[in-house]
């Protein structure tokens, strides 16, 4: 899922992205490189075993940065194999009042406080349906 996910990123059209490993790339955003770091819950968000390998990528932000000093970011891209609630987003962040968008492709969490971003991208199933 994290490839397929990564694979998807990188043929972003919006310029040159710039595959950094196999879990990061950058992506040229509004003239500047942003850090994308892909992540994958292989399950139903709600199992918590699935959760758990994602962790919460976040607190490994400044070892993220490393590979791309010069980067904006990082927005972490959760790829779900199903669906998110808003609920399940929140707890995954762990703190209650981050702003949330719920769009047609997921849910996004942005905390302005701690400058944490996340996307967490609904019915991953395989690589046509990510693109």
């Amino acid at each position: 899922m994290e490839s397929a996910c990564l694979t998807a990123l990188m043929e972003h059209d919006g310029g040159a992205p710039t595959a950094t490993d196999g879990r990061y790339t950058t992506l040229p955003v509004a003239g500047a490189q942003v850090l994308c770091c892909v992540h994958a819950i292989p399950a139903a968000t709600s199992l918590e075993a699935a959760r758990e390998m994602v962790g919460r990528p976040f607190l490994s932000d400044h070892v993220h940065l490393v590979v791309a000093p010069k980067a904006q970011g990082p927005v972490h891209v959760i790829a779900c194999h199903r669906g998110a609630t808003e609920k399940q987003a929140t707890d995954l962040l762990g703190f209650p009042d981050v702003k949330v968008i719920d769009t047609t492709f997921g849910i996004c969490l942005v905390d302005p406080v701690e400058h944490i971003q996340l996307a967490l991208l609904a019915d991953c199933r395989d690589g046509t349906i990510m693109r």
